[in-house]
């Protein structure tokens, strides 16, 4: 069963409601215009630590500047430390084009490190490069900076009902982002309110949505804290947004693929050859942007494993159907639940038999980038790219349907929309 409880949280000087110049997106979704920006925005943006600079002729020294800015921040009073446990009631509101606007809502709390196994259930695959700089950087610091994403069922609506009452205080802190999201965040310590919340979850898995590399990179702290004998203390546990499900504010966005880098002999002649394994149509002109939007929406109504896709030069956006006996021939080695995955379906009948992109390649991102946008993956013919493959959201009920399966989708599968904001809680370790 996992093990949740609330915790002390260091947070921003509480006369400071308003939070907007002090938050940051996760450190993976912020380029390097974003960066500065939030840099330059407030001198205690957590940007300067969840990406911090190296020193002057000193490469690798930026986990040790996060390490001085934060211990900085604390000793200046910037950042103080609640003086009992809380968990942390979190709502985030947005609009997702061409939709109402919805609010997910949820609670930070401390989750024990355990491996993904049967409580705590990973749902896709993750990257190296990212679990190494992570791991540096927790090292450094002694802090979770920012939260892991995980979902649990709460088919009473019990969390739902706590939270609400929670979230009906006015003392919430909250911030705004450019892109009209509102977040608000409350403190519950109620030791009677806190226990229902942690009571409810109890039996529940938790299946992670977002923060994997995270996750794992404090598996491997803790395990060489205990390696080398030192008391692990608060280090077992780890930063965590609980959000339960079914809710309306769960939103899945698609992560599309661009090729790119590859030699032209293994692109020749990709149209007519996937007649082998897919209905081939033509859904469009790709540098329409109301063309390609309208195929996104009608997309995911669609019966069956559907994909679309765009080739340098041609301007045309194809809509590709798996055939219905298609599967047995292209991949009939992959788990039943994945083969259900247009993802799957992208990497194990197009892009390892077509054009030799192996997991090798996908891991290390040699040949292949994720992009969110539809159209900005499709602008990416217009440079190196060399075509544009367009997903479809992966249903809520396909992440627990393979995470208790004890599977793993590719890496990249799911985008939870909106990121979690990173600043309005952080969990120093404790001996």
């Amino acid at each position: 069963m996992p093990e949740i409880r609330p915790f002390r949280a260091w947070r921003y000087a509480q006369e400071r409601h308003d939070l907007t110049p002090l938050i940051a997106p996760p450190y993976d979704v912020i380029g390097p215009e974003l960066e500065t920006g939030l840099r330059d925005r407030d001198p205690h943006n957590v940007v300067r630590l969840i990406l911090p600079k190296d020193k002057a002729g000193a490469p690798g020294s930026r986990y040790d500047v996060a390490r001085a800015e934060l211990e900085s921040w604390a000793s200046a009073g910037v950042l103080a430390q609640d003086a009992g446990p809380a968990f942390y009631p979190y709502r985030q509101t947005y609009r997702v084009a061409g939709r109402e606007e919805a609010s997910r809502v949820g609670f930070m709390g401390l989750l024990k490190l355990e491996p993904f196994g049967a409580s705590v259930m990973a749902h896709e695959h993750t990257l190296e490069g990212p679990k190494e700089d992570r791991f540096r950087l927790l090292q450094a610091t002694r802090a979770n900076l920012s939260p892991v994403f995980v979902l649990f069922q709460d088919p009473g609506g019990e969390v739902q009902k706590v939270l609400a009452q929670a979230m009906a205080g006015p003392d919430a802190s909250r911030a705004a982002r450019p892109q009209g999201e509102r977040d608000e965040m409350w403190a519950l310590s109620d030791p009677a309110a806190c226990e229902r919340l942690r009571q409810a979850i109890l039996t529940q898995p938790l299946v992670f949505a977002d923060g994997h590399h995270r996750y794992e990179s404090a598996l491997r702290y803790l395990e060489s804290l205990r390696a080398s004998g030192k008391a692990p203390g608060s280090a077992e546990s780890m930063l965590a947004f609980f959000a339960p499900a079914p809710q309306p504010g769960l939103s899945i966005l698609p992560t599309h693929r661009v090729v790119h880098s590859l030699t032209e002999d293994r692109l020749a002649g990709l149209e007519a050859r996937l007649g082998q394994f897919f209905q081939v149509r033509d859904a469009g002109n790709s540098k329409n942007a109301g063309e390609v939007h309208r195929w996104e929406q009608e997309a995911p109504g669609k019966p069956g494993r559907v994909l679309g896709m765009a080739l340098r030069g041609k301007h045309r956006l194809l809509e590709l159907t798996l055939k219905p006996d298609a599967a047995e021939q292209a991949f009939a080695h992959v788990p039943r639940p994945l083969q259900e995955l247009d993802v799957t379906v992208l990497h194990e009948a197009i892009l390892k038999p077509y054009l030799g992109i192996g997991e090798a390649e996908l891991s290390a991102q040699t040949c292949v980038r994720y992009l969110h946008e539809s159209m900005e993956a499709l602008f990416e013919l217009e440079g190196d790219a060399q075509a544009a493959f367009l997903l479809r959201p992966t249903p809520i009920e396909s992440v627990f349907k393979i995470a208790g399966a004890g599977l793993r989708m590719p890496q990249k599968s799911t985008f939870f929309y909106p990121k979690l904001a990173t600043g309005f809680v952080l969990h120093r370790h404790e001996a």
